[in-house]
């Protein structure tokens, strides 16, 4: 049983490969991290080719690749003509379904990013896109209906337009059935229940608590645990009160960061997917913070240069908050020999 070591809520009982050795390559800011399937078909999709995409998809069976796939391979500015043309070409194409309300999803958020229209009113466009992806992630749903892909990012869209919490829990539900471990589907499902969209930290750390019951050693769901940490000292930040700073400093806090990131990382049974270094950099983050340096070097050796916008964007620029930890962490272990 992982103690989660939140001082509102304590534990109730109970790419293909990575870098292997620190790197000083300039930290870049990729959600592909390095990916080379998914950089080569994002330049066949900017030239208009949808071949590769719709051959990618068709082929991938593994639940946590097609989320990976359809994360980045959606992120468009704008509304590209081609994704309206591959459904014409394509109507009963699911793929081409899942990548248009994936995208939609992003460009909703583009919206209150200031990337709205002049004259334009945010928030309007925000969730009139949302309803878009809504609308196309249903249809590629029902396409494809033992793919839990669409249904997880229908919990971003449900969160984003405020729908009941019965609809949330019933379509987390539904990924459940069609995949229990979806990382990707947690991790919008803990987003749901924190304060800011209507929960508490009580729900979120149950929540947590309640996937790692089930959760194998090595298993990505372990991310939560920091994940849900990361939330909870925002909301400490953002309400000005003065326990953020020694957060993470907290010897509950830092134990559990370390025994969560033990139970993924260090178990015999792990093995790397495509959104590792996505969840190595959390545990980077939160390390960092707890002033485990050694810990969150650890992490940096394994991520390489690859930085996700997010925890870093908490700290300012992501890639020089990231650059800057990083050579930080440098100095607290001796470097892997040449």
């Amino acid at each position: 049983m992982l103690g989660l070591g939140h001082p509102a809520h304590r534990a109730r009982g109970g790419p293909a490969g990575e870098p292997g050795k620190r790197t000083p390559s300039a930290p870049v800011l990729d959600p592909a991290f390095g990916d080379r399937t998914a950089h080569m078909i994002r330049e066949q999709m900017a030239s208009g080719d949808l071949r590769g995409v719709q051959q990618l998809f068709d082929a991938l069976t593994d639940h946590a690749q097609r989320a990976f796939y359809a994360s980045v391979l959606s992120r468009w500015p704008g509304h590209p003509r081609w994704l309206d043309s591959w459904i014409n070409a394509a109507p009963k194409c699911a793929s081409a379904y899942l990548v248009r309300g994936v995208h939609a999803v992003h460009w909703a958020a583009d919206a209150l990013a200031g990337h709205a229209p002049a004259g334009g009113d945010a928030q309007e466009i925000f969730e009139s896109r949302m309803r878009h992806a809504e609308k196309n992630l249903a249809a590629a749903s029902a396409l494809a209906p033992r793919d839990p892909t669409p249904w997880a990012f229908m919990l971003a869209s449900a969160r984003a337009l405020r729908l009941d919490p019965a609809i949330l829990r019933e379509r987390f539900e539904h990924v459940q059935r069609l995949g229990p471990a979806h990382r990707m589907a947690h991790s919008f499902m803990l987003q749901a229940l924190t304060p800011y969209a209507g929960g508490s930290h009580d729900q979120m750390f149950t929540f947590v608590q309640d996937a790692l019951d089930t959760a194998d050693d090595g298993s990505p769901l372990f991310t939560l645990v920091a994940e849900a940490h990361v939330e909870f000292w925002l909301d400490l930040r953002l309400a000005g009160d003065p326990g953020a700073d020694g957060y993470f400093r907290s010897a509950p806090v830092r134990d559990s960061i370390a025994l969560a990131s033990a139970s993924c990382f260090d178990a015999p049974t792990f093995s790397a997917a495509k959104d590792t270094a996505r969840n190595r950099g959390y545990f980077a983050f939160c390390s960092f913070l707890t002033g485990d340096l050694g810990a969150a070097g650890t992490q940096f050796d394994a991520i390489g240069p690859y930085v996700n916008e997010l925890p870093w964007a908490h700290l300012g620029d992501p890639v020089k908050a990231f650059a800057r930890a990083r050579e930080e962490c440098g100095g607290a272990r001796p470097r892997a020999a040449a």
